[in-house]
């Protein structure tokens, strides 16, 4: 899957490329080979990053996750959603499987 590079402006690279999972999965190895580490966080999404990566309103992520339909966790006091990059793949999984 090609996308633009306006599009995919405050998309993280590794989600854009890992769209096939093979990509994802490179990565991640040469991660763990190469000993980098950012805390755990390098799967977690912001509700933005989700929002541009499956080019929709922010809104919309927000809603499908209240709803239960996209797994994401709040933190905080303000409330922020962060969301597993499995847990968006599986969401987009489920839309592409639909009639």
């Amino acid at each position: 899957m090609l996308v633009s590079p306006l599009l995919a402006r405050n998309v993280p690279a590794s989600c854009v490329a890992g769209v096939g999972g093979e990509e994802m999965a490179e990565d991640s190895r040469k991660d763990k080979q190469s000993g980098a580490s950012d805390g755990g966080n390098a799967d977690l999404m912001t509700g933005g990053e989700v929002a541009a990566f499956l080019r929709v309103h922010i809104a919309s992520v927000r809603r499908w996750a209240r709803s239960g339909q996209l797994r994401g966790y709040r933190l905080g006091g303000r409330g922020d959603w962060r969301f597993h990059r499995k847990d968006v793949m599986a969401f987009l999984s489920g839309l592409t499987g639909q009639s």
